[in-house]
């Protein structure tokens, strides 16, 4: 936790989190994407079993070709500072679900409904959250040249913000 907003270490350049598929990895995952659909579930008030696991199936489905896309996409521009950047927003991620869960645990042992605290508390986890990832973007900004900075804002643009907005129209607004 001690490492949530600083920019980019000297332990995080030679960091290879990403790099490999292991069981942590995995497991983080899993948790990343229910603790997402979690919280979606706590704001929708989500009926039934099979809403909840197609909710999270799209999401699953989301991350995995952000996944292989980003992934493919490093492999062919090969930018080495956006691998430290994205290993730094791995652990940053992590750490933010794991502040979900125990709002989600909270909002579902106090109250019954989607409440005044999951709205507050979520949008002041998202809001640190942004800050942190805002940090770390600042440190391809400041070390990259403009080539860099336009494949970054692609990225943003194309990879952060353009699954999550198709998400948001096509399935939670019915």
């Amino acid at each position: 936790m001690t490492n949530f907003f600083p920019g980019i270490n000297e332990e995080d350049k030679h960091s290879v989190l990403l790099k490999s598929i292991s069981f942590f990895n995995l497991f983080c995952f899993l948790f990343i994407t229910s603790i997402i659909g979690f919280t979606i579930d706590s704001y929708l008030n989500l009926t039934s079993l099979e809403e909840f696991l197609r909710i999270w199936a799209l999401i699953i489905l989301i991350c995995i070709s952000r996944y292989t896309l980003i992934n493919f996409l490093l492999k062919a521009y090969k930018i080495p500072e956006i691998d430290i950047v994205l290993n730094k927003i791995y652990i940053i991620t992590i750490n933010t679900a794991l502040f979900l869960f125990v709002i989600n645990l909270v909002n579902s042992y106090y109250f019954v409904e989607n409440s005044l605290f999951l709205k507050v508390s979520c949008s002041i986890v998202v809001f640190i959250y942004m800050i942190a990832q805002l940090n770390n973007y600042s440190y391809i900004v400041r070390w990259g040249n403009i080539k860099n900075i336009i494949y970054f804002i692609l990225y943003l643009c194309a990879f952060k913000l353009a699954p999550w907005i198709w998400f948001y129209t096509n399935i939670l607004k019915e």
